[in-house]
């Protein structure tokens, strides 16, 4: 989940999510990118170590 910094400026709720695994707070539209980046980039991670894993 990416909440922008003014959604946890502006409400209560976010402040429960923040710190908790898969939570990211940006503070612009460049920084929303770079944390899709990352994610996905993880997400090849995990399937190139199954995919090594299931050969064995």
């Amino acid at each position: 989940m990416i909440l922008t910094d003014l959604i946890v400026q502006a409400n209560r709720w976010p402040a429960d999510l923040i710190g908790q695994p898969g939570v990211h707070v940006a503070h612009g539209t460049a920084e929303v990118m770079a944390i899709v980046e990352d994610i996905i980039a993880a997400s090849d991670e995990v399937d190139e170590l199954l995919a090594f894993a299931l050969q064995r």
